[in-house]
């Protein structure tokens, strides 16, 4: 494998394998578009109307940032497709940098949130409707957490096995991008499909599964069977699950979340 990258790794397989991993991750790129671009639209008309404060920076950042690595992972996919491997490399190195700076920027703009939260004054918002929200940060905030751990884990790891497995190592990628794509599936979710949502996570687990659906079919199609990765990768989410699943929405929980966010105690929070 070539020099770190977020993309689809070089490989010996056939073109066809190559052109798989191009569109499944311009699937990803639209992905993104559809469950982001309404969802700003609503946050800017908000914040124009008086309904939100104005938008952190650290969440425009945030945003710059993650959108990098998506559209970094659609042009080394597609520089693998089409055959131009200096191109890749040369690319790849973004990622050593851009790896951490996103964990940094996910944890940022979570805690500029739970600031933006309990710094409101008295009486900002409707107090059924400041209740929901402080619920439902603290809910969303076990995905959060979720992704803090396992994003780096999985692009870290595909970086370690970019030379010795080419083949784990785009899939690595690709599961590492599947943990913060959650993001804007949620919102497709809320907006477009069936939900439990806000009630419970779990319908989001199944879309997950439905998103990966693609290059688990692929895998056994072309190999006759399910790469090791999405099985380590499964068994990984499996604790997160299962936590999710139990202390969403929980008294418990609810009391833990500002805790670990720094604000227990702090008035605007209470």
């Amino acid at each position: 494998m070539v020099a770190t990258t977020p993309a689809i790794g070089m490989s010996a397989n056939s073109d066809a394998d190559r052109r798989f991993f191009f569109a499944y991750t311009l699937f990803i790129f639209v992905t993104v578009l559809v469950g982001f671009v309404p969802h700003s639209v609503d946050l800017v008309h908000a914040v124009v109307v008086g309904h939100l404060p104005p938008i952190p920076l650290a969440i425009h950042i945030h945003a710059i940032v993650m959108g990098g690595w998506i559209i970094l992972l659609l042009v080394q996919a597609a520089s693998v497709a089409t055959g131009r491997t200096a191109l890749h490399r040369r690319l790849g190195m973004i990622a050593f940098a851009w790896i951490p700076l996103m964990v940094l920027m996910m944890v940022l703009v979570a805690r500029s949130i739970w600031m933006m939260v309990a710094g409101l004054p008295a009486g900002a918002i409707p107090p059924d409707v400041l209740a929901s929200t402080k619920t439902l940060l603290s809910n969303i905030l076990i995905e959060q957490i979720t992704a803090f751990v396992l994003f780096p884990l999985f692009a870290l790891w595909g970086i370690a096995v970019r030379r010795s497995d080419p083949g784990a190592h785009r899939r690595l990628m690709i599961l590492a991008t599947l943990v913060i794509l959650m993001a804007a599936v949620d919102r497709i979710a809320v907006r477009w499909l069936p939900t439990t949502y806000p009630a419970s996570y779990d319908a989001q687990y199944i879309y997950a599964l439905l998103w990966m659906a693609p290059v688990l079919i692929f895998d056994l199609v072309r190999r006759g069977r399910v790469h090791r990765v999405w099985v380590i990768g499964l068994a990984c989410n499996l604790p997160f699950f299962v936590f999710n699943h139990f202390m969403w929405g929980s008294p418990r929980w609810l009391e833990t979340a500002p805790i670990i966010m720094g604000l227990f105690g702090v008035s605007g929070w209470k």
